[in-house]
Order: structure tokens, then C-alpha cells, then sequence
């Protein structure tokens, strides 16, 4: 009788800790859609006629701001982490990709990649 007892024990616990994962999977999802579409709408006419594709094909990461590397418009975010939004582009293989830098808290483009 014990041993049923902890089956079945075990079974709920993997069963919450599924619906859990699956709960933040989804969060995390409409969150990617949020922060690439605020990023699309903070970018100017120029940059977006620029964009292969639109908003929803966007790259999305959370990264590590190094102002040493990328042109951070505010230092305040240098060595924090923030949001990295990439766009592809038509000249892509001239100039790279179209990369901003979005704060976690504020949601405003905060620095951008350097192109060539």
C-alpha cells in the first residue's frame, strides 16, 4: 500500500512540475511577441524598409549590455542584462543585421548593434 502511495505521489509532482513548465513556456512566448514588436515600433520608416520579413521574424535573446562593444545610448545598462532584438535585412551581407538593445524595465531602446 505504501508503495502506491508514492507513485502516486511521484506522478502528481511530475504532473504540476509539466503544467508548470508549460504555464512559463507559454508566458514566455507572448512575452518574445511583446518585446520584438516594441522594438519594431521604436525603429524609424528608414530602418523598417530596410527589414527582411517583419516584427514576428525577429530574433530575441536576453543578453549581457558591454558598452565596449555595441553603442549603448545609455550607460546606466553597461553590464546589465537586457533584451536583444535582431532584424534581418536586405543588405545583410554588407552592412549585418539590424540589432537593438531593449531595457527590461522600461522597454526602450537603450543601444543598438554597430553596423558595418
Amino acid at each position: 500500500m505504501k508503495l502506491k502511495k508514492i507513485i502516486y505521489t511521484y506522478l502528481l509532482i511530475a504532473l504540476a512540475i509539466n503544467f508548470i513548465g508549460c504555464t512559463q513556456k507559454n508566458m514566455l512566448n507572448q512575452d518574445s511577441d511583446d518585446i520584438r514588436k516594441i522594438a519594431w515600433d521604436q525603429l524609424s520608416e528608414e530602418s523598417k524598409k530596410e527589414i527582411v520579413g517583419d516584427w514576428q521574424d525577429a530574433k530575441l535573446e536576453k543578453v549581457i549590455a558591454n558598452g565596449k562593444s555595441i553603442n549603448l545610448l545609455d550607460l546606466d545598462y553597461d553590464n546589465k542584462e537586457v533584451y536583444h532584438v535582431t532584424f534581418k535585412t536586405k543588405n545583410e551581407e554588407l552592412l549585418g543585421p539590424i540589432g537593438v538593445y531593449i531595457s527590461l524595465d522600461t522597454h526602450k531602446i537603450i543601444g543598438a548593434d554597430y553596423r558595418e
